[in-house]
């Protein structure tokens, strides 16, 4: 009997969610820290599912607005840009555009790019989102309760969240080895982004992704398109 596609997109995306565990005990120990409540630290998370969007808005909670609404604007523009490469996949149906917007994470969108010839890409992609979303979501609030007294702990996970996502999303890339652009641009962050650091600020090495991404975005919005 063959599985659902939404069962294969919820065992996909276990890896990413166990990855995504580390990252969010984390970010609940580093809100407990700044003095946010529990209530603050999960809305956040179940609202935006964006790690380095959520650390920079409670580590920076005295600098201006308008700063903070630019910087997080540059970080999550690539979710528009995911958003408009996946869109010919749900048929341009308004709800299923609007689930999958609200959802979008960097997991779930390597996986249903890389299995967009499953049966049914939308329930795929929505079985990824159960893993992930539940994920952020239950350890932000562990992190926040249980493990802000253990001293070093949120260096420590996010250290090791900083090994497994690299070697993660490698993986996923690799299931898309043959469409040149991808594997040759995962590989191209890999290498140039430390020499890029050493020459330019991190926001304007932003920008020079993003307009990488762009390209990138252009030619897999066809690809998605001709399932």
């Amino acid at each position: 009997m063959m599985r659902s596609s939404f069962i294969d997109g919820l065992m996909s995306a276990l890896p990413a969610a166990l990855a995504l565990f580390l990252v969010y005990c984390a970010f609940g120990m580093l809100a407990e820290q700044n003095h946010l409540t529990i209530l603050e630290a999960a809305t956040m998370t179940i609202l935006m599912l964006a790690a380095p969007s959520q650390t920079f808005i409670i580590e920076n909670q005295d600098i201006p607005l308008t700063s903070v609404l630019t910087t997080i604007t540059l970080l999550n523009l690539k979710f528009m840009l995911m958003t408009a490469a996946t869109i010919p996949l749900w048929q341009r149906h308004p709800w299923k555009i609007f689930a999958a917007t609200y959802f979008m994470a960097n997991s779930s969108y390597m996986l249903v790019a890389a299995n967009k010839h499953t049966r049914d890409p939308f329930a795929f992609y929505m079985g990824t989102v159960v893993p992930i979303w539940s994920s952020g979501f239950i350890a932000t609030i562990l992190g926040f309760y249980l493990l802000g007294a253990i001293k070093g702990a949120d260096a420590f996970l996010m250290m090791l969240a900083h090994i497994m996502m690299p070697i993660y999303f490698a993986c996923l890339t690799m299931l898309r080895w043959r469409e040149v652009m991808i594997p040759l641009a995962t590989f191209a962050g890999f290498v140039l982004t430390p020499v890029l650091l050493q020459v330019m600020d991190k926001k304007l090495l932003i920008l020079v992704w993003l307009v990488v991404a762009i390209l990138i975005t252009s030619w897999e919005e066809r690809s998605c398109g001709k399932q």
